[in-house]
């Protein structure tokens, strides 16, 4: 039980926010994060969430280019277009939208 309220306590230290495709870190240490995403991956039954971190582990260590392909490329345009006409908001405002769109939930 202990070990459960631990891990509930610190997935709250955190948000994710899906649709920017951005992890928040709130307050939580790079030990506490990696003890946290030892728990959840042990804790796991989807093999694709394991052969995603995988895959997420090899392309941070690779040091080769990663190549775009033509709809990535397109994503970038579109987003550095986007700042490039001011078209952003400050952090705040994203924590507030953030917090919005999981109080929903």
């Amino acid at each position: 039980m202990v070990i459960h309220e631990r891990n509930r306590l610190l997935k709250n230290k955190y948000y994710l926010c899906m649709k920017a495709n951005i992890l928040i870190i709130n307050t939580m240490s790079t030990a506490e994060l990696k003890i946290d995403l030892i728990s959840r991956i042990a804790n796991t039954k989807e093999p694709r969430i394991i052969e995603e971190l995988s895959r997420l582990l090899n392309f941070e260590l690779d040091n080769e280019t990663y190549k775009l392909n033509p709809e990535q490329l397109h994503r970038v345009s579109e987003a550095k277009a986007e700042y490039l006409s001011g078209n952003v908001i400050s952090e705040q405002q994203a924590d507030e939208a953030i917090d919005l769109w999981l109080s929903e939930k």
